[in-house]
């Protein structure tokens, strides 16, 4: 994500959110990476 442009210093999200926190983690939408509810 760093060379597309945009790096993150922190990144928070609930607990819960396990689509969320691979967002964040991977940088690619749940619903291309198989993650789901």
């Amino acid at each position: 994500m760093a060379a597309e442009g945009a790096r993150f210093e922190n990144a928070f999200s609930t607990p819960v959110c396990t689509p969320t926190r691979a967002l964040v983690l991977t940088g690619i939408y749940p619903n291309r990476n198989g993650f789901s509810w």
